[in-house]
């Protein structure tokens, strides 16, 4: 476990405007081959937020589910298949570390967490977090790099 510091400020994500921007370029790890079609969960309590990520990683070709409460993510996890589970650690309903904690050895390696606290957060070694506002850009380069693995 490794405790991470928010250094930026909190932000109400009602109010944040997402851009759509050109994808970064990167290249595919050695040996790897990128799905050619990504199914992202995407877990979080804002369905504005939710939705607009949505929209804006399906225009990227990445295909995204959004459960907003406990009981559909659960439902999901165990009738679905996923490349890469995003959930955001800022919700009142669902603990993210908690949840990670449930989730099978294979599953935990497709886990990305995010936040918007100024809280310090232990979070498992080697589980990418990104830190609010997120960019599609960026959020696309890493669900394609989770999905690679």
């Amino acid at each position: 476990m490794k405790t991470i510091v928010n250094p930026l400020p909190r932000q109400n994500f009602s109010e944040v405007e997402l851009h759509r921007g050109t994808s970064p370029t990167g290249s595919t790890p050695v040996g790897r081959d990128i799905p050619s079609s990504i199914c992202l969960l995407l877990v979080g309590d804002n369905v504005r937020l939710g939705h607009a990520l949505k929209l804006g990683l399906e225009r990227e070709g990445i295909q995204v589910v959004f459960a907003s409460c406990r009981a559909s993510t659960l439902v999901l996890l165990e009738s679905r298949t996923f490349d890469v589970i995003l959930i955001d650690l800022d919700m009142p309903e669902i603990d993210g570390l908690g949840l990670y904690e449930k989730l099978t050895l294979t599953m935990k390696k497709r886990m990305v967490l995010s936040t918007g606290s100024l809280q310090e957060i232990q979070i498992p070694d080697g589980v990418p977090l990104l830190m609010k506002p997120m960019n599609i850009p960026n959020l696309q380069a890493v669900v394609r790099q989770v999905a690679a693995r």
